[in-house]
């Protein structure tokens, strides 16, 4: 007494719903990664250097 479950033809399996998604990261471009990260980076450099004026202060005293 096993239910057969049928699947509906037209919903995409978890394989395929895989395969879509990695096709979809791998079409990225490369430029347009290391530009958000480093648009990333940048902002947590800043918003690191608002928060501590003192480190800041050091970091520039430091260098010159």
């Amino acid at each position: 007494m096993s239910e057969s479950v049928e699947k509906s033809k037209d919903a995409p399996s978890a394989w395929q719903k895989f395969e879509n998604a990695m096709r979809h990261i791998v079409s990225v471009p490369h430029s347009e990664i290391k530009a958000h990260l480093d648009a990333e980076k940048e902002a947590k450099k800043l918003k690191r250097t608002r928060k501590s004026k003192y480190a800041a202060f050091r970091a520039v005293n430091k260098n010159g």
